[in-house]
């Protein structure tokens, strides 16, 4: 992207920090926005290569590294996921790994 060297999208600017901070649907954000959900999937699919849902996933996950060393089921709500079994199919669809393995090495490599 940065040898574009074009200017961001602001709408995907606008959605991205949307969905860093919150965990709210894709659907709302777009309606937020005054686009429809399609067409805000096709702006951030043209912009950043990956769909919005992704995003929100990887932020999710990156909510719950920055939390503090608490219990895994709180971290877990605290962040945004359902359950700790929510959370246990999410890190390793994205990462491969447990949650408590993914923490483990994030710790490490944050020091």
């Amino acid at each position: 992207m940065l040898g574009r060297r074009t200017p961001p999208d602001p709408l995907v600017v606008a959605a991205a920090r949307r969905l860093a901070v919150h965990q709210p649907r894709i659907s709302i954000v777009a309606a937020d926005l005054g686009v429809s959900e399609r067409h805000l999937h096709r702006r951030w699919a043209a912009a950043v290569g990956y769909g919005p849902k992704i995003f929100a996933r990887v932020a999710r996950l990156r909510r719950l590294v920055a939390l503090p060393d608490v219990p895994l089921a709180e971290r877990a709500l605290i962040a945004g996921y359902a359950s700790q079994a929510d959370l246990t199919d999410e890190a390793r669809r994205l990462t491969g790994m447990t949650p408590v393995r993914f923490l483990e090495d994030a710790r490490l490599t944050a020091a």
